[in-house]
């Protein structure tokens, strides 16, 4: 059978076992993901996905979105560049008037070419680098532009297949895991006493305070009937904390449930037979990762600790009794993760970059940009090191807007 590139458009082309097969543990490369992100979000999402197989299957793959040019690659904040944020920030609409196809995890870190497991470096090398071909290629078409993001401990083999090629390396905020080495939750406890006792004395009151206030933490087999109260806890969540719509439909818990069964976690908190906060996770056979989180406003800072023993300390105990090596919670909020055990993970972003003047600019924005964030994250990596408390200034990442 001659080896070719194909192309879709969307994953229900592909078929589910066929690609399975090929993402096998990595649940953020799953069908069910995939398809659950193009079928729930409101506007239409315009997923395209490149494939080379044999008779046997597939044997690499690369999943992208085109982003329109009116969403930025990432954010213009005064956090990551400083004063220069000004500077940049009307030149925004001048920097992206064209689309930009970005490759890899959806909505996560993860690889951004999966391949078959097995396979030598040779034959990797050869089929990344058709890959890459024919996706550069009709980027250079469209004249759009190209990104692999969300790239964790790139191994040799993937920095061979992009070495020569004109690709500026930026650095993401960094991702946070929790590397589960308890069998109970008292276990947790007791180690995390010796590293962080106060944070496991605050972590022993918020449970004790959820339980006298009767907060009830439980998992959703079936939501259909209540989809449209979990959207709106989840919707109402992320416009406070970033003031943008949420990208789900309502539709979104129950379609999470159909596509990826047992693989798909959700949690909710319950007061009074209210349903008062929500947690979603997806789960592969030795990793946790938390997707969404969303608390009712009236529950945002009350004693019962809502949110902590939501989205930390319920997941952290199944973690443990159930025999999962790593809880993966996402970006931002970094104090109350590391505090908690969990160390930073560094993330990067891989542009292409054809041209001289384009590359030249790039190098020296994400430079700058890298060299802000490495003394912003500095203070949790410390603590990473030490297993100490320290003063990390939580506050200033990412910094409040005067506008609140």
């Amino acid at each position: 059978m001659t080896r070719r590139v194909h192309f879709a458009s969307s994953i229900e082309e592909i078929g589910r076992e066929a690609w399975d097969a090929l993402a096998g543990e990595e649940i953020l490369a799953n069908y069910g993901w995939l398809l659950t992100l193009e079928t729930a979000q409101p506007r239409p999402r315009r997923p395209m996905y490149w494939w080379i197989e044999d008779q046997d299957g597939i044997l690499a793959a690369v999943a992208a979105r085109l982003r329109d040019p009116g969403s930025p690659a990432w954010n213009i904040d005064k956090g990551r560049y400083g004063l220069l944020a000004y500077v940049i920030r009307p030149l925004r609409s001048l920097v992206q008037r064209r689309p930009t196809l970005v490759c890899g995890a959806q909505m996560s870190p993860g690889q951004p070419i999966v391949a078959r497991p097995g396979l030598s470096a040779e034959t990797y090398h050869a089929l990344a680098s058709e890959l890459l071909d024919t996706i550069e290629s009709h980027c250079r078409t469209k004249r759009w532009k190209l990104v692999f993001r969300g790239i964790v401990e790139p191994d040799e083999a993937l920095r061979g297949v992009f070495a020569g090629r004109p690709y500026i390396v930026g650095a993401e905020s960094p991702g946070s895991v929790i590397d589960i080495r308890w069998d109970s939750w008292s276990d947790y406890l007791k180690d995390l006493k010796t590293t962080h006792p106060r944070t496991e004395k605050s972590i022993r009151q918020q449970v004790n305070r959820a339980r006298r206030g009767g907060v009830v933490i439980e998992e959703l087999t079936g939501t259909s009937v209540i989809d449209a109260e979990l959207h709106r806890i989840l919707a109402d969540h992320h416009f406070r904390k970033n003031r943008q719509h949420f990208y789900m439909s309502p539709q979104f818990t129950s379609s999470l449930k159909k596509n990826l069964g047992d693989r798909a976690v959700i949690l909710v908190a319950r007061k009074n037979d209210r349903i008062v906060g929500v947690s979603i996770y997806l789960c592969n056979s030795t990793a946790m990762h938390l997707k969404f989180v969303g608390i009712a406003e009236d529950m945002v800072r009350v004693q019962e600790a809502v949110y902590f023993n939501l989205a930390y300390h319920q997941v952290i105990g199944r973690a443990c009794t159930e025999g999962f090596r790593q809880l993966y919670l996402g970006i931002l909020a970094y104090q109350p993760k590391t505090a908690r055990g969990a160390r930073l993970v560094p993330t990067e972003s891989w542009i292409w970059a054809p041209g001289r003047v384009r590359a030249g600019l790039l190098r020296s924005l994400l430079s700058y940009q890298a060299r802000r964030q490495e003394r912003a994250f500095a203070p949790f990596s410390q603590q990473n090191r030490t297993g100490r408390e320290t003063a990390a200034p939580c506050y200033k990442w990412p910094p409040r807007s005067r506008k609140g």
